[in-house]
């Protein structure tokens, strides 16, 4: 992952007060799927930060953003480009635009805290359902995307994404979801409190993700502590799912030369 906001000849017009945002492409055009690109792609929203979209397949994201991060066999998304300047990562892009957009801020109440969030989604929220939901993502890419996905990940794994996601169910997250639901419960209507930020984008990203993987799991999760402490995860959910409500942009399709 890149750490620090680079300076490379531009690939797309740019200007001053304009963002270009490098999303992963789908089969459904101009629609966010990736939980990570979700982060960035709200946190441009809420802030009221305007930008447009460049979808790039998985296979031309090193042609295309490759400069970003250096060294990386694999670079990710989501990237953005800032007039000469361009910043991979989600969490180095939101800590970018909380310098650059500071009002309304995100990373409360403190950037040690939304950074501890993150490192429990990301090490103990993910790991619990990522079985569960990798065999269904090809189903949801472009031909190209899905094609890559399969091949790369299957390398990875050792064994198919069929096997690999073989007697997982969505349940495995209830365990690992309840610190956030009492949290909530007791210290809500937000995760951080009484303000929207950073944490709660994270964990919408997430359920993007699984929502666009199965409608219906969504509606499993926000229900599963319902016999424990009632519904604050639905609850919550209500209240933060404005923010995925996509702004009108100009946006464009990149690929490898």
């Amino acid at each position: 992952m890149s750490t620090s906001a680079l300076a490379a000849p531009a690939p797309a017009a740019t200007t001053e007060d304009e963002i270009i945002f490098y999303d992963l492409l789908c089969a459904a055009p101009g629609e966010c799927w990736s939980p990570h690109c979700w982060k960035t792609r709200m946190a441009l929203q809420y802030k009221g930060v305007r930008f447009r979209t460049v979808w790039v397949s998985y296979p031309d994201i090193k042609s295309v953003v490759g400069h970003t991060q250096p060294g990386k066999d694999a670079p990710t998304l989501p990237v953005i480009q800032h007039g000469s300047t361009w910043v991979a990562d989600s969490w180095q892009i939101v800590q970018y635009l909380e310098a650059h957009f500071p009002s309304p801020p995100l990373l409360l109440p403190s950037i040690q805290s939304t950074h501890f969030f993150m490192c429990y989604c990301d090490y103990v929220l993910n790991p619990a359902m990522w079985q569960w939901i990798v065999p269904r993502v090809p189903a949801f890419l472009d031909e190209r995307g899905g094609e890559y996905f399969v091949r790369t990940r299957e390398a990875m794994l050792g064994i198919s994404l069929e096997e690999a996601g073989r007697g997982q169910t969505i349940y495995s997250l209830r365990a690992p979801l309840a610190p956030v639901a009492k949290n909530l419960k007791e210290y809500g209507p937000y995760i951080a409190g009484k303000q929207i930020s950073y944490m709660d984008i994270i964990l919408l990203g997430m359920l993007q993700w699984i929502d666009r993987a199965e409608h219906a799991a969504v509606h499993t999760i926000l229900g599963m502590h319902k016999s424990d402490v009632g519904e604050p995860i639905r609850e919550w959910y209500d209240r933060v799912k404005h923010l995925t409500v996509a702004q009108p942009e100009p946006a464009e399709s990149a690929s490898g030369r």
